[in-house]
C-alpha cells in the first residue's frame, strides 16, 4: 500500500523531471524507488496500466480493481477470473493484495486489461480516464484538434505539463468526450 500512496502523492506535484521519464504517464505520477516493468505482451502503442515493482511487491497504476474490463470478468468461471480474485481485484477489492501481486500475475492482469482496452465517451467523460500525456499525444498527433472542439482540453493539458495547471481530472463537455475517445483509441493503436 505504501508504494501506491507514494505514487499518488508524488503525482500531485509537478516536481518530476520529465526529461528522464522512461515510462508512460509521468506527467500524472512519479514512480520513485520503484522499477517500471514494461509488459512485452502488450501489443498496443502505449501501456495504460503501468506495472511497477518495489522490492518483492508488484503493483499497477491505475489500480486494476476499478477497471471495467476486470469487473466484467470477475463473475465468470474462468482462469482469468481466478487470477483476478486471487489478487484481490474482484469485489470486494483487497488493496493489500492488489498492491502486492507477483510479477507473473501482475503482467498477466496487465495483458488481460490491455487486450480489452477501449476508450469510450460516457456523457461528459471518457472511460477509462485519459492521462495528461495521452491527451497531449492526441493534441500533438492531431493538430486540428488544437483549434477545434478539443482546443480547451489541449490547452489544459499543455498548462498541466508546464506546471501552470494542477488539475489531473477535468470535466469534459459531451462534445469533447465524443471527440477525444476515438482519438485516444487511435493513439494507443486499439483495433477498431
Amino acid at each position: 500500500m505504501r508504494t501506491l500512496l507514494a505514487v499518488l502523492l508524488l503525482g500531485c506535484s509537478a516536481a518530476d523531471d520529465r526529461g528522464s521519464c522512461s515510462y508512460s504517464h509521468c506527467d500524472d505520477f512519479v514512480v520513485e524507488a520503484s522499477k517500471v516493468i514494461k509488459n512485452p505482451a502488450v501489443k498496443l502503442r502505449r501501456e495504460y496500466w503501468v506495472t511497477f515493482q518495489n522490492g518483492d511487491r508488484v503493483a499497477m497504476f491505475p489500480r486494476p480493481d476499478n477497471a471495467t474490463e476486470a469487473m466484467s470478468e470477475c463473475g465468470k468461471d474462468s482462469a482469468t477470473a481466478s487470477l483476478l480474485s486471487r489478487n484481490g481485484i474482484c469485489p470486494p477489492a483487497d488493496i493489500g493484495k492488489v498492491n502486492a501481486m507477483s510479477r507473473e500475475d501482475a503482467l498477466a492482469v496487465s495483458t488481460f486489461l490491455h487486450e480489452r482496452l477501449r476508450f469510450v465517451a460516457r456523457a461528459n467523460s471518457v472511460q477509462p480516464f485519459p492521462y495528461t500525456d495521452d491527451t497531449l499525444g492526441v493534441c500533438d498527433e492531431n493538430p486540428t484538434a488544437r483549434t477545434g472542439v478539443l482546443k480547451a482540453v489541449c490547452d489544459r493539458a499543455y498548462q498541466r505539463r508546464s506546471g501552470d495547471g494542477a488539475e489531473l481530472a477535468v470535466q469534459l463537455t459531451e462534445a469533447e468526450a465524443a471527440a477525444l475517445a476515438p482519438l485516444l483509441n487511435k493513439l494507443y493503436g486499439v483495433p477498431s
